[in-house]
C-alpha cells in the first residue's frame, strides 16, 4: 500500500508517540491524528497546501499561463479559474470552501507544480500540473485527492465527478484519467475557435431596420437577460449579469446587442479580455463569446453583423486574436463562424467518474 506520509515535525513526532502508547490504534488512525496537527501533505519531493486566497494566487495565474503556454489547457481556464477565485466575483460559487475544496502542489524550492479545484454545484473539477509534471505521479495524486474531496462533500452518496473542457490533444492528461478510471463523456463535445485579427475583416452589414449599439446601464439588464435565455436557455441571470458589469473585467462598449426599430433586443455578443492574461501572453487575445439570435430574428444575418462589429472593437484595442467556443453539435453557428474567419484550433471533452 502506498502511503502519502506527513511532513513531520517536533509537534508531529509527540502526536506519533502518544497514538503509539494507546493500545491496538491503526496506522490509518495515527495518520488522521497527524493530519489534524499539520494540513500540509508530502508527495514524493512535493507538498500539498489549502489555498490561501490572494497570498496563493499569483503563483497559481502563472502556472495557468505555463499550462496554457504548453497548449495543455483550455484558453479560457486563466480568465475563468482567476474569477471563480475572487469572492464576489461573476463567477465565483457560494457552494466553494477556498479552504477546504481548493488545494495546490509546491516542490521544496517553493516553486507551485499542481492545483486542483472542486466545485460539485457548479464547475466540477478544474486541475493544473506543470508540464514537467504532467502524466506521472502528481497527477495521480491530485485526482485522488479531487475523488476523496468529493466523497466527503457527497457524505458517501452516489455521485459523478466531472473533470471539465479536457483539450482532445493532451493525451497525458487523458491517459491519467482513464488510470483514474474517468470516462469521456462523447455528449458535450466542444470546439475552441480562433479569428486572427491581423489578416482582413469585413465590415459589419446590419439588415434594415435594426441597429448595434452596447449596453446603456442597468436599465438594459432584464431585457438582456430574456433575450440570452431566449437564445441559450438558462444560461444567465440577471443577478449573474449585475455582477458582471460590477467586475474590472467588464467594458460596457464590448457588451454588445443587435436593436429593433421598436426597441427590441434581437442578438448579442458579449466581447472581453483579461488584462492580466494580456501582460503575461506573447499575443493579445479576446474573447467574442457568448453569441447568440432570438428565435424569431434568427436568418437575417444579425449574428454575422454583430460578430463583426464586435471584433473590430476588439482589433482597435490591440487585440490580435479572437477566441470563442461552439457546442460540437452547433453545426450552424460552426458554419457561421468559419464563414467570419474562424478555425477550430482544437476540440475538448468532459471527463466523468461515479464515485
Amino acid at each position: 500500500m502506498r502511503y502519502i506520509g506527513t511532513r513531520i515535525t517536533s509537534t508531529v513526532h509527540e502526536k506519533i508517540a502518544q497514538c503509539l502508547e494507546e493500545s491496538e490504534m491503526s496506522m490509518e488512525t495515527v495518520t488522521q491524528n497527524i493530519r489534524k496537527v499539520d494540513n500540509r501533505t508530502q508527495v514524493g519531493k512535493m507538498n500539498s497546501y489549502p489555498f490561501e486566497g490572494n497570498r496563493d494566487m499569483e503563483a497559481v495565474l502563472e502556472l495557468l499561463l505555463t499550462c496554457k503556454a504548453n497548449k495543455s489547457i483550455d484558453h479560457f481556464l486563466p480568465f475563468m479559474l482567476r474569477l471563480v477565485l475572487t469572492p464576489s466575483s461573476l463567477l465565483s460559487s457560494t457552494s466553494i470552501d477556498l479552504g477546504t475544496d481548493v488545494r495546490f502542489w509546491k516542490k521544496h524550492d517553493g516553486t507551485v507544480c499542481g492545483f486542483a479545484l472542486v466545485d460539485l454545484s457548479v464547475w466540477g473539477l478544474f486541475y493544473l500540473v506543470s508540464p514537467s509534471e504532467e502524466g506521472g505521479e502528481l497527477e495521480q495524486e491530485i485526482l485522488s485527492w479531487a475523488c476523496n474531496r468529493t466523497s466527503h462533500i457527497s457524505r458517501g452518496e452516489s455521485i459523478t465527478l466531472r473533470c471539465r473542457r479536457v483539450r482532445e490533444d493532451n493525451s497525458k492528461r487523458i491517459s491519467s484519467l482513464a488510470r483514474q478510471g474517468f470516462r469521456r463523456d462523447t455528449d458535450r463535445e466542444g470546439l475552441r475557435m480562433v479569428r486572427p485579427l491581423d489578416v482582413p475583416l469585413d465590415e459589419p452589414l446590419m439588415p434594415r431596420g435594426f441597429k448595434i449599439r452596447h449596453l446603456s446601464g442597468p436599465d438594459d439588464i432584464d431585457a438582456y437577460v430574456a433575450l440570452v435565455n431566449s437564445a441559450i436557455p438558462e444560461a444567465t441571470s440577471v443577478e449573474t449579469h449585475q455582477r458582471w458589469i460590477k467586475t474590472p473585467e467588464y467594458i460596457p462598449e464590448l457588451d454588445l446587442i443587435a436593436v429593433a426599430d421598436d426597441g427590441t433586443f434581437a442578438a448579442f455578443c458579449q466581447s472581453y479580455y483579461d488584462p492580466l492574461d494580456l501582460a503575461r501572453s506573447t499575443r493579445r487575445e479576446g474573447w467574442t463569446d457568448p453569441i447568440g439570435t432570438a428565435p424569431a430574428y434568427r436568418k437575417k444575418g444579425l449574428a454575422r453583423a454583430i460578430v463583426l462589429e464586435a471584433l473590430w472593437r476588439l482589433k482597435r484595442r490591440g487585440i490580435e486574436d479572437a477566441v470563442l467556443g461552439v457546442a460540437g453539435s452547433n453545426e450552424a453557428a460552426q458554419k457561421l463562424y468559419e464563414s467570419i474567419g474562424y478555425r477550430v484550433i482544437y476540440k475538448m471533452y468532459d471527463y466523468v467518474k461515479v464515485l
